[in-house]
């Protein structure tokens, strides 16, 4: 059953390019060190009970502990980091962060990062998946400048100490990465070099074939989208365009079955706890929703601009709703939850700017010096302090009475579980002081008007997209 058109894909870059221009002129914050952050995916490390760590494209990440989030700088991990994944390993107060410079490790909560000395230091991090009850079990996609550009699959058993790979090394990068939440062994891998399935936690792959119907789909198309809970059931998409298609499997995809499709390039797929509603989000500023995921699908618009990374909660039973969304693109918030299933949304943070909370390290640690002078939004050495004019003139960018409130400051170092246990007891989180938020400027209209130029000239002229794996 096809979800009925909203829009025609022939019009798609049309309508992109022409809200362009209105966009150039509207205020933002001002382009400096990060440009304009937004946040990429929520996590939930499993150590940590629950708690949402933030990551975002050019800023770091944001981890909500106690009563406020706070901000690690992605230069106190390495210079130019780009940060795709943080994991908390058993270990109380080691983590391990995969960047696009290599995969590092903290031994410290996050204040001082070494690089893993169990991988070559051309390899660097596109994934990682952890599972959830042995957090130092992790399987990484990985890519090295070896021979012109190789994609490969590492693992690790001991939280980063040491891996295990490299395997499946191909000359094309991987796509998307699957672990079954009801059986953790179970890995889905889909790239265009072929699709595969693990039942062994990573240690071997055997190939298999997504084929709804008679029609065999090349594997570069394929994305693993989620495990419907309750059913022993794999989702993924066929990203093609005007129309892209569900299909799933009932047997870890040993055959499959095409269920709807959908007038754009799928994002996420979230189903409730029940396995009988699901929420998708596309690149183009949709959801398309079903109380019967096989049946009643109906397709509307996204709830804010730059609605992404949509994330149900961590634990089985929980059904609330995880997402981000582009102030730059006039978003009211960054990041937002939803107790109804994506009914109604309810702002939780309303830009990474009025964040002011830094990740609580000791004045001598790498963290403090790496992220010294800098505030999320503002270029290196601006003044990190309260600019009520800011937020007078940018509402929407500054603070918000919905978000949490700065705690008194405090440069004292982190014990070594202070996080999770921070994250288990809601008690108040620590802030090294400083108000970050942004001057306003027209500097992000500008740089909107190039991102969402290009986006439409890519809806019109290409079939299909590329983008970053992602880890599911």
């Amino acid at each position: 059953m096809a979800l009925k058109h909203l829009v025609r894909s022939n019009d798609l870059g049309v309508r992109v390019t022409l809200v362009i221009f209105g966009l150039a002129t509207l205020p933002g914050a001002a382009l400096g060190h990060g440009a304009e952050p937004r946040l990429t995916s929520i996590v939930f490390p499993a150590p940590l009970g629950g708690t949402p760590l933030l990551i975002s494209d050019t800023q770091g990440v944001f981890g909500y502990f106690g009563a406020e989030p706070r901000w690690l700088c992605d230069d106190a991990v390495a210079p130019n980091a780009t940060i795709v994944g943080m994991v908390a390993t058993a270990t109380p107060g080691t983590w391990l962060v995969a960047s696009t410079l290599g995969v590092f490790r903290s031994t410290d909560d996050a204040c001082t990062f070494t690089r893993s000395p169990g991988l070559p230091a051309d390899v660097a991090a596109t994934v990682v998946s952890a599972h959830p009850s042995r957090p130092d079990e992790l399987v990484l996609l990985t890519s090295s400048s070896e021979a012109g550009g190789r994609y490969g699959l590492y693992r690790t058993l001991d939280g980063g100490r040491t891996f295990l790979g490299p395997e499946l090394v191909v000359d094309t990068p991987w796509r998307t990465l699957l672990r079954d939440p009801n059986a953790p062994e179970r890995l889905y891998l889909s790239g265009n070099s072929g699709t595969y399935r693990s039942d062994d936690a990573g240690e071997s792959w055997s190939e298999i074939t997504v084929s709804p119907g008679d029609a065999r789909v090349p594997p570069a198309a394929v994305e693993f989208l989620a495990v419907r809970p309750r059913v022993d059931e794999v989702w993924a998409v066929v990203q093609r365009v005007p129309e892209s298609e569900f299909v799933r499997s009932s047997d870890h995809g040993a055959t499959w079955t095409s269920v709807t499709t959908v007038p754009d390039l799928v994002d996420r797929l979230v189903f409730d706890s029940t396995g009988e509603r699901a929420l998708v989000s596309t690149l183009f500023g949709y959801v398309a929703s079903s109380d019967a995921p096989f049946a009643a699908w109906s397709l509307s618009q996204a709830p804010a601009p730059g609605f992404a990374c949509l994330t149900r909660g961590p634990m089985p039973a929980d059904d609330t709703l995880y997402a981000c969304a582009n102030p730059f693109l006039t978003a009211p918030w960054t990041l937002a939850r939803s107790d109804d299933f994506g009914r109604t949304w309810r702002s939780e943070l309303t830009a990474l700017t009025s964040v002011t909370a830094r990740w609580a390290c000791g004045a001598d640690s790498a963290a403090a010096a790496a992220c010294a002078g800098l505030c999320p939004g503002l270029p290196p050495g601006a003044t990190c302090g309260e600019t009520p004019e800011a937020d007078a003139a940018a509402p929407g960018l500054g603070g918000d009475v919905r978000d949490a409130q700065p705690s008194e400051p405090s440069d004292g170092p982190l014990q070594a579980d202070l996080l999770a246990r921070d994250a288990a007891s809601g008690a108040e989180g620590r802030s090294s002081g400083g108000d970050c938020r942004a001057t306003p400027g027209t500097a992000a209209g500008w740089s909107a008007l190039w991102t969402l130029l290009s986006v439409g000239l890519f809806a019109r002229g290409r079939a299909r997209r590329c983008r970053a794996p992602q880890g599911r």
